[in-house]
C-alpha cells in the first residue's frame, strides 16, 4: 500500500485487471484508516458507468468529479484550487486525457498523495495517451494482471479489441468504449495486434 504523504502511485494494466477497483480501494484505505481527506476525478468521456461515479468490475464504487478530456492551464488551476483541502487525489481512466495531463499530475505530486489508474497500452499494444510519461514520474507502479481469456494460463498484459468475437485486424480509432463484447485480456502469446 502506498502511504507516502506526497508522491505518485500509478495503477496500470490491460482491461479487466481491476485497476479502478484498486484505485477505489487505495482511496478508501487512506480515508478510513489514515483519516485523509480524499477526492477522485475521471474524464467526462468515460461514460460506461454513468456520470460522476467510478465503478469497478467487482462492484466497488465511489463518487468522482468529472474533468474535460482536454486539460488546459485553466483546468489545472481549477483542479489545484479544488484540491487545496484534500490530502489524497485519485484520477481514473487517465489514458483518456489529452493536453496537459502530465503537467497537472506533476503539479499535484509535490503537495499531495496522488493515485492514478489507467490502461498502459491501447488495442495496438502501444503506449496509451500520456500514460507512459505519467508512469515515468511515479514513486510506485502497480501492474495489474488478469488471466488471459484465450489460453487461461498466462497473465494478460494486452487489451485485445474484438469484432464479432475475433481480433480486429485493421487499425482504427484508439478510443472505442466497450466491454466484454469488444475487448478481452490477452497474454503476449495470444495477443494479435492489428498491422494494417
Amino acid at each position: 500500500m502506498f502511504i507516502e504523504e506526497i508522491g505518485l502511485k500509478v495503477i496500470t494494466g490491460p482491461m479487466f485487471s481491476e485497476k479502478s477497483g484498486e484505485l477505489i480501494h487505495s482511496i478508501n484505505m487512506a480515508e478510513t484508516y489514515e483519516g485523509k481527506k480524499v477526492i477522485l476525478f475521471k474524464p467526462n468521456i468515460a461514460t460506461r458507468d454513468g456520470k460522476n461515479i467510478i465503478v469497478s468490475r467487482t462492484g466497488l464504487s465511489r463518487r468522482a468529479e468529472e474533468l474535460p478530456e482536454f486539460i488546459t492551464d485553466e483546468v489545472i488551476e481549477n483542479v489545484l484550487e479544488n484540491c487545496e483541502q484534500y490530502d489524497v487525489v485519485g484520477i481514473d481512466e487517465t489514458q483518456f486525457f489529452k493536453g496537459k495531463i502530465v503537467e497537472l499530475v506533476q503539479r499535484l505530486i509535490f503537495t499531495k498523495r496522488v493515485v492514478v489508474s489507467g490502461l498502459n497500452m491501447d488495442y495496438e499494444g502501444k503506449p496509451f495517451g500520456k500514460m507512459g510519461d505519467i508512469i515515468a514520474m511515479a514513486d510506485e507502479v502497480q501492474h495489474m494482471y488478469p488471466v488471459c481469456s484465450k489460453c487461461k494460463k498466462r497473465r494478460a498484459i494486452f487489451s485485445q479489441r474484438l469484432s464479432n468475437g475475433k481480433p480486429v485486424t485493421k487499425k482504427g480509432q484508439t478510443i472505442y468504449e466497450g466491454d466484454k463484447e469488444s475487448y478481452e485480456p490477452r497474454c503476449r502469446v495470444c495477443f494479435k495486434p492489428p498491422f494494417d
